[in-house]
């Protein structure tokens, strides 16, 4: 195509002999698509960061292999040379009195939340100059519907909410090189570990001895492990973990279904007093060897799994399913009209709300048994629904249920319950790139989580007493509990860690587009070429 374009175009013309040399490749007898990506980094269409090898071991039969990277060091010291607005949150150099600031700032309330991270001994006269960053490794989806692995990090204090302004690739694997690998998630994954004892390696560097940039030396300073459940557990093996239930099964705290109930929200519940006791791994991880990657308080608190895609959207399906069972959504039918076409009468209200009052479009396209995991009245319902639909359906549900119905106490209780989620979300996500709430603002999201908390348990109580299974008290109830603790534990600051901070929902859109551009590579080379295409990609996001 650009040999094509170069041929009708005037010799005059400025991109001509650029469109011959991309048409290079289609000449040549070689591997064109590496005589095109050479091509495009001799004209300068991708970052100069080039993609590094490092040696890996993968599964038993396949040996040493080199694994496809983007330094972390090189990529950082691009950025400060030639886009600091991405690492500086929006500035250039020349505020650089007001970055410095911010940086020290930032350090002086991360503080009252982690005051033993030996960033704080190591760098006391240059926290300044020390951007707080994070990793996040998630698996995405390859050819056929195969997972993919996807490691990323970026900076805390982001320069807008985009993915592609705040993810930095690292490197992808596809899960059939380290499926086989799996020993649970104790003891890890032994590719993964190989992955990611280059990624700390690195890291430390940056950390120790710091970045080049015009201005002087900046260093990286990870503060926090982003990603799923599964991801975070395998990769900093933890045995304690939320498949461990009824055993100990929160990596903060000895909480389990036993002695120690994980759904006690009272004040005074005993796994309160074993908060930080004792550590979860069992074993030893490579991230162990960041600073502060040994600390509970390393793995991060991800609102958005923990609630959008946990026991919030836990809490619609069962209010769906309660309000279908008393009789709800029989509108031009008789009252006893069966389940499944109740069920399709609510998804039409839910889908007109969304037309007419939020002005928005669903994903989910119907309700029914099986999405909402409820085949019989002995089920708890669960869904696999996406997040975003989690936030319409509690602004559809506190619609529905202020209409005015004879409420009984269940449904007051669900009321409650998402008025103050709603009111909790709106509160966090208000500025996408707030990383601080204020002592009001934070005592307002306490009250809104201790209210969800008080409401949840009594409609599931209730329901109990009358033989009903609904609202179902998950792990990840036990995990927003532990929200709330770090809130609380910050009352009296001045400032308290927003719990939307470490929010992944970019950085899911960040693995949906890198393992799209690996779904149109060959399997062979899908490491190399998702690392080359990024460059590409990114260098087109930051130069437009």
């Amino acid at each position: 195509m650009a040999s094509l374009n170069a041929a009708t175009m005037s010799l005059q013309d400025p991109w001509q002999s650029t469109l011959v040399q991309l048409g290079l490749a289609h000449g040549s007898s070689s591997d064109k698509e590496t005589v095109f990506l050479n091509n495009l980094r001799a004209l300068g269409f991708t970052l100069r960061t080039k993609v590094q090898m490092r040696e890996v071991q993968f599964p038993a039969g396949v040996g040493l292999c080199q694994q496809p990277v983007i330094p972390v060091k090189e990529l950082a010291e691009e950025i400060l040379q030639d886009f600091p607005a991405i690492l500086l949150f929006g500035h250039g150099y020349d505020q650089l009195d007001k970055v410095q600031t911010t940086f020290s700032t930032f350090w002086e309330r991360f503080r009252h939340t982690w005051p033993q991270h030996p960033v704080f001994e190591v760098h006391h006269n240059d926290l300044h100059r020390c951007i707080p960053c994070r990793v996040h490794c998630d698996e995405g989806t390859s050819f056929r519907k195969a997972g993919i692995f996807q490691h990323s990090w970026g900076p805390v204090i982001k320069s807008g909410p985009a993915s592609w302004l705040h993810c930095f690739f690292y490197t992808c694997l596809l899960a059939q090189h380290y499926k086989d690998d799996n020993l649970g998630f104790a003891a890890g994954n032994r590719t993964l570990d190989g992955l990611l004892g280059h990624f700390v390696d690195e890291a430390n560097d940056c950390f120790i001895n710091g970045l080049q940039s015009p201005q002087g030396k900046f260093f990286l300073v990870f503060v926090r492990l982003e990603g799923d459940l599964p991801a975070q557990g395998k990769l900093m093996h933890s045995a304690r973990n939320f498949t461990n239930e009824p055993n100990p099964m929160c990596p903060w705290c000895l909480a389990d279904d036993r002695n120690i109930p994980f759904a006690d929200h009272r004040r005074d519940a005993v796994w309160r007093t074993t908060t930080g006791s004792q550590k979860p791994w069992g074993s030893c991880s490579p991230l162990h060897r960041l600073p502060g990657g040994d600390e509970e308080e390393f793995v991060a608190k991800d609102l958005f799994h923990i609630s959008q895609l946990g026991i919030t959207r836990t809490f619609v399906a069962s209010c769906i399913c309660y309000l279908v069972d008393i009789g709800h959504f029989t509108a031009g039918h008789a009252p006893t009209v069966a389940v499944p076409v109740r069920l399709k009468e609510a998804y039409e209200c839910f889908k007109d709300h969304c037309r007419l009052v939020q002005r928005e479009t669903p994903d989910v396209k119907a309700f029914s048994r099986e999405n909402l995991g409820w085949k019989s009245r002995n089920t708890m319902p669960e869904t696999s629904w996406k997040g975003s639909d989690s936030r319409l359906l509690v602004k559809w549900l506190v619609d529905y249920l202020q209409q005015p119905w004879l409420r009984n106490e269940i449904m007051e209780c669900m009321l409650l319950a998402l008025i103050a989620m709603d009111d909790f979300h709106r509160l966090c996500y208000q500025q996408a790139d707030r990383i601080w709430l204020t002592a009001a603002q934070a005592t307002s999201a306490r009250h809104f989580l201790w209210q969800f908390f008080r409401s949840y348990v009594k409609a599931a109580r209730l329901c109990h007493e009358q033989a009903k299974l609904f609202f179902n008290i998950t792990p990840k109830f036990h995990y927003l509990l532990h929200i709330h603790e770090d809130l609380q534990r910050c009352a009296g600051c001045e400032y308290a860690l927003n719990p939307a901070s470490f929010a992944t929902q970019m950085d899911e859109d960040h693995v949906g587009v890198v393992s799209q551009m690996g779904r149109t590579c060959h399997p062979l080379a899908v490491s190399k070429r998702t690392a080359e295409k990024w460059l590409i990609h990114i260098w087109l996001k930051w130069t437009k």
